[in-house]
């Protein structure tokens, strides 16, 4: 049983915008995402959820940081980017779904 361990789940994407947006204050316009944007979601969503039990990061995989990380490193240029890792290890990519990723993390609770 994983007891009190702590989660990381750490999300690797560009800081670029995601969502369609017009990039004004026009009415009915929406503001342009970007992936940090919905990283900071993902993580206070799973706050919500989890507490103190999982921390979320946001890595631009543009930056040094990657590098820290070989096994994203390797994988990244094959993949459909935001890539979300669980505990270092890559589960989903393409996309963050905020269901998807909360049903893992339970799953390693339940271990």
């Amino acid at each position: 049983m994983m007891g009190q361990q702590r989660i990381m789940v750490a999300v690797f994407g560009e800081n670029a915008p995601v969502s369609p947006g017009c990039g004004s204050d026009t009415p009915g316009c929406r503001p342009v995402k970007t992936m940090r944007d919905e990283v900071e979601e993902l993580s206070r969503a799973l706050k919500d959820k989890f507490g103190d039990r999982v921390a979320v990061e946001f890595i631009d995989v543009n930056c040094g940081e990657i590098n820290n990380h070989p096994k994203i490193k390797e994988i990244v240029n094959r993949l459909k980017l935001p890539i979300t890792a669980i505990n270092g290890e890559p589960r989903f990519c393409g996309g963050i779904a905020l269901k998807t990723i909360a049903e893992a993390i339970e799953g390693l609770f339940a271990v």
